[in-house]
């Protein structure tokens, strides 16, 4: 019986491991590599200054109305070794992507798509018995994700680099967790991809998202955790300073993806705030700027500050906006609480 895959190789059950962080801490850790930046785009660098946003709205054709989320719950619930004696984790998730539409004042969900996953790294075993494996967890509505390990050098693009399983167990799950991400993200991008006719709100950087190719359409990615470094020192004592509703000027930011030019946007804050608290870094492609001006740059910004979210209880309320935080617990909505998920999944494959 091709299930019982993980009991032949001496699988047993994980119950007691740190759950992930949220994948939002890890959005931009694979887009950093190989970018370059070009920081005078808006004004000189040794010029920069606060920029006031501006009361002016974007025009009709530049609103925003569709919004864009993924989501991902999951936790490594089990661990086999290959014939080497390396760890191998098993991570059972649920992950989604989903298109939030703005008619009006209401919110409705244009598209959504969530799949229960099991991930791990397999390729040190019998591919035919994998195949088979993963075969009978889709009669189960599971789908196999075969990852690939981490490279051993960090960063590195090169496709034929030989990738190599550890015994550092820790390693082993990152590169399956960040595998499950990327999953993610391929909902994401099927979710944007259902129309592409109306300016689009992404959570998180656009290059997890496309290829080296920008969007025909207009595309905004808001990035709340600011974990790259992008700035020169006058830079980010100009970002320090920043008041709610200022901007820096904007730069240029170009990888291996695609080209976009970003800024840093203050949404909330003041005393008593942690000094890095508050802001939002906004990536759009290149491309759109040249649809429309620099002045864009002021009237979207505007509108980010006018549907930031307001509640209290939510605690990245001060980097969200209310209509991601609505996709989110949109498509939150519609996965199984996790507890019974394991105990079906131990149950399935006899361990």
């Amino acid at each position: 019986m091709s299930l019982d895959f993980l009991q032949r190789y001496g699988a047993r059950r994980l119950t007691v491991y740190a759950p992930p962080p949220p994948p939002e801490q890890e959005e931009e850790d694979e887009s950093q590599t190989g970018e370059s930046i070009h920081l005078d785009l808006e004004m000189p660098e040794h010029s920069w200054r606060a920029i006031a946003t501006g009361n002016e709205l974007p025009y009709d054709d530049e609103l925003p109305r569709r919004f864009v989320d993924g989501s991902y719950f999951g936790e490594n619930v089990a661990w086999l070794q290959d014939v080497l004696g390396r760890p191998v984790p098993v991570r059972l998730a649920e992950i989604g992507g989903i298109c939030m539409c703005a008619d009006g004042r209401t919110l409705r969900r244009e598209a959504a798509v969530v799949e229960r996953v099991v991930a791990s790294l397999l390729d040190p075993f019998p591919w035919d018995e994998v195949e088979a494996f993963g075969s009978a967890l889709q009669q189960d509505r599971l789908q196999l994700l075969c990852l690939q390990p981490q490279r051993d050098e960090p960063g590195s693009s090169l496709d034929f680099e030989r990738r190599e399983l550890s015994f550092d167990f820790r390693r082993n799950s990152e590169a399956v967790r960040l595998g499950v991400l990327r999953a993610m993200a391929d909902l994401e991008a099927a979710a944007l991809e259902h129309r592409s006719d109306m300016p689009t709100i992404v959570d998180g950087p656009l290059g997890r998202l496309f290829g080296a190719t920008a969007p025909e359409w207009d595309v905004i990615g808001v990035v709340k955790r600011q974990v790259g470094d992008y700035l020169h020192p006058h830079g980010y004592v100009t970002m320090l300073g920043l008041q709610p509703g200022d901007r820096t000027p904007a730069f240029e930011i170009t990888s291996r993806h695609l080209k976009v030019i970003s800024w840093y946007l203050k949404l909330a804050g003041g005393d008593g705030e942690m000094p890095d608290w508050g802001y939002i870094r906004v990536e759009v492609p290149t491309e759109s700027i040249g649809r429309h001006n620099m002045s864009y740059i002021n009237r979207l910004s505007r509108y980010l500050l006018e549907i930031r979210c307001r509640r209290n209880r939510y605690a990245r309320g001060p980097v969200s906006l209310e209509p991601i935080v609505r996709a989110e617990e949109s498509i939150q909505a519609l996965f199984e609480p996790l507890n019974p998920l394991k105990q079906h999944f131990w149950r399935l494959v006899g361990i």
